[in-house]
């Protein structure tokens, strides 16, 4: 249906129970536009008709981006098809990097 705008979304996966602020300001912040590779969990592609096809996150050589996300829409002949992308981010990873390189910053500075 040409015409309709799509819609890009980023959620955040997490196995952790803890409902941390922390995390959804992380996907606040997160732009869609540039989103690097190692964080990503999977990306879903909604069409119109209802039918989901995943995004090969695995095929990916760098950062998403809204250029790898074009060419995969031609690829699938499904450009002005698509209704929502989801973008699923491992929350998990993310913070325990974050945590290990804060650690490593300020151990420096702090004694145990």
């Amino acid at each position: 249906m040409p015409g309709k705008n799509t819609k890009i979304v980023i959620l955040g996966k997490s196995s952790s129970a803890i409902k941390d602020t922390r995390r959804a300001e992380i996907l606040r912040n997160m732009n869609a536009t540039d989103v690097p590779r190692e964080y990503i969990d999977t990306i879903d592609v909604h069409l119109h008709d209802g039918q989901v096809i995943p995004f090969e996150v695995d095929e990916l050589i760098d950062n998403f981006s809204l250029d790898e996300l074009r060419g995969f829409l031609s690829a699938q002949a499904i450009k002005g098809k698509v209704e929502l992308v989801e973008i699923f981010l491992d929350l998990d990873k993310i913070f325990t990097q974050l945590e290990a390189k804060t650690n490593t910053i300020f151990k420096d500075f702090f004694e145990d």
